[in-house]
């Protein structure tokens, strides 16, 4: 089955964003690094000009995105120690897909928060 998207976001634009997020877990792997530590640590300009503004600066331009990150620098650090430190909390999205009988839902919920351990979950 394809999907459609919307403009420009059919099956060939998902499997490019298939091919760039390789890409930056290449470039991650390379680094040594967690892409999100290789993301966090970039200077707000540097990460801004990996970005598509194509179909944003209407709402958004590059240098309101740069000012944003460089306000966003206060306690970088310390937020960076914490996530190394403790973690990000993550949820299960397993009972939450179309077409499961409301059984199937309670019982997958249950499996993800009792047996697995998360503390939250998506449906």
């Amino acid at each position: 089955q394809l999907r459609w998207l919307g403009p420009e976001k059919g099956v060939e634009h998902m499997a490019i964003g298939a091919v760039l997020s390789a890409l930056w877990d290449i470039k991650a792997k390379r680094a040594g690094k967690p892409l999100w530590l290789l993301l966090g640590e970039m200077e707000p300009e540097e990460l801004v000009s990996t970005l598509d503004f194509r179909y944003m600066t209407d709402a958004l331009r590059p240098e309101e995105a740069v000012a944003i990150l460089k306000e966003g620098q206060k306690g970088k650090a310390e937020r960076i120690k914490h996530l190394l430190e403790v973690g990000y909390p993550g949820y299960s999205t397993a009972p939450g897909w179309l077409g499961y009988s409301d059984e199937k839902m309670v019982a997958l919920a249950k499996e993800e928060t009792q047996v697995k351990g998360f503390k939250q979950i998506k449906l």
